[in-house]
């Protein structure tokens, strides 16, 4: 991957910045263009009532998922007692990484000691994030959802973090689909990162201690920008990793979530979604996603849900 260079990169920070744009005590970016008229529309794209899941987790401890969700029994039938018994679960869950689809608040990344709204790092403190907290989400997020499938547009089963997706084929991948992104909706881009872990398995995704993720090259950030996407949704991180950047090392989180304002969902479970979109013919529909309402959380595990 050939990365823009270190000064046009802050440029595109510039560029997509919305510091201020919904007044200085602003938490919710982006979620901003989500409106009334825009949910209605989005609940008018249901017609057969097909739900299909978007999320899952990974148990398995692996070399790129060294903190997996757990998850044991506190009480079970084989210990019940007569008349009323009781089941009892724990969960613990880890949001941010590959071990579960989640959905990143706007305090999780910061860049130059800043986050969204010129807010400065210091209010995420080690009891939880002061302002632009997974809260600002708690009301759930409900919108028209789109997805590019970029191995279909390139006609390959998947590709590697050398093979970033340009904001040239975001274009190409609307006209092959029959759909234009507008604002408010939730962009949906598979990258076919589960199918490139089935097929070379979970130690492609480490390599020499660095994460090896597909993803977009920081020239699609002007891109969402200009399409005023409010929620962007992929099945591995977004940033194509390693990025070949030494200080702003995850240029589309720290374009998106810091500058933008931008929700990112991470690592969600998009083949499914892919089939139903083939079999019908058809590349937008009802999203929606609820976080956890975890007060001062910088993320939530996540089950989004695409409706037909």
């Amino acid at each position: 991957m050939k990365p823009v260079q270190e000064n046009d990169l802050l440029d595109i920070f510039e560029q997509v910045k919305n510091w201020g744009r919904w007044g200085a005590e602003d938490e919710r970016g982006t979620l901003n263009l989500v409106t009334a008229e825009k949910i209605r529309q989005a609940a008018g794209l249901i017609e057969a009532g097909h739900p299909v899941s978007c999320g899952g987790m990974d148990f398995t401890p692996s070399v790129i998922n060294a903190t997996p969700p757990t998850h044991y029994m506190i009480a079970g039938g084989d210990i019940a007692q007569d008349d009323y018994g009781v089941a009892r679960d724990y969960f613990g869950i880890p949001p941010h990484g590959p071990g579960c689809t989640h959905l990143d608040a706007l305090c999780h990344v910061f860049f130059r000691g800043r986050m969204y709204n010129n807010r400065p790092a210091s209010m995420v403190t080690s009891a939880g994030a002061t302002a632009n907290s997974i809260l600002a989400a708690s009301s759930g997020i409900t919108t028209r959802g789109v997805l590019l499938d970029i191995p279909r547009l390139r006609d390959v089963p998947f590709f590697g973090p050398e093979q970033p997706v340009r904001a040239a084929e975001l274009d190409d991948a609307e006209r092959k689909a029959g759909v234009s992104v507008t604002d408010g909706d939730a962009l949906i881009v598979r990258l076919g990162r589960l199918v490139r872990r089935r097929e070379l398995g979970a130690g492609a995704e480490r390599v020499d201690g660095r994460v090896h993720f597909p993803g977009l090259h920081p020239d699609c950030l002007p891109w969402l920008y200009a399409r005023g996407v409010s929620l962007l949704v992929s099945d591995a991180g977004q940033d194509a990793l390693p990025s070949g950047y030494q200080h702003a090392r995850a240029p589309i989180h720290i374009g998106a979530l810091v500058f933008m304002g931008l929700h990112l969902l991470d690592q969600a479970i998009l083949e499914d979604l892919a089939q139903e979109c083939v079999r019908r013919q058809r590349w937008e529909f009802y999203f929606t996603v609820a976080p956890l309402t975890v007060p001062g959380g910088t993320g939530s595990p996540v089950n989004p849900l695409a409706i037909f």
